[in-house]
């Protein structure tokens, strides 16, 4: 009586449906951003290079967008793959620790999003400080900025955390 074993744990009531349901959302998830990331992909994978696409087919819709705009969507779809692949991993870890909660599902389901708006923060902020705003987009690394977006998606926490301390340093609160 009253020792640990008798307590049953939040993840006790988790049952196989739905770890697959987390599951199908994961791999769902991943399947969709593949999809979306080749269409925006300005050259095909193993083809020549192509200019970018000014108009993008995804089934019936047509989009018409800029070179820019297209590089965009590459960061933001790498960084919630990177995000993905992080909350995917993290659901797994605890899942086969027993240490699973069910009330960190937002979290699961919000992490690839945030990861993808922070992937594009940062791709401005880097594009800004690093990369002439002249340069075309023509002369910019795809793979390079898909791995930024990518690398910022999969370290999330950690680029929020760095980005917080260095504008604890540009903008001191006056506090401590």
């Amino acid at each position: 009586m009253g020792d640990k074993a008798d307590k049953p744990e939040e993840s006790s009531g988790f049952g196989w449906w739905q770890k697959i349901l987390y599951i199908i959302y994961f791999v769902g998830f991943f399947l969709i951003l593949s999809f979306l990331l080749l269409k925006f992909w300005p050259s095909p994978p193993g083809g020549e290079a192509q200019p970018m696409a000014e108009e993008i087919l995804l089934g019936p819709v047509s989009l018409k967008i800029s070179d820019e705009i297209q590089l965009i969507l590459v960061v933001a779809l790498t960084g919630a793959l990177g995000g993905c692949a992080f909350s995917a991993n993290s659901f797994a870890s605890h899942v086969g620790k027993g240490s699973f909660k069910t009330s960190y599902t937002c979290w699961y389901i919000l992490r690839p999003i945030v990861s993808s708006i922070l992937a594009v923060i940062f791709y401005f902020a880097f594009r800004g400080a690093f990369l002439s705003l002249s340069a075309s987009t023509q002369d910019l690394d795809i793979f390079g900025i898909a791995a930024l977006g990518g690398i910022v998606g999969l370290f999330s926490k950690e680029t929020l955390d760095k980005l917080k301390e260095l504008f604890d340093r540009i903008l001191p609160t006056g506090q401590g």
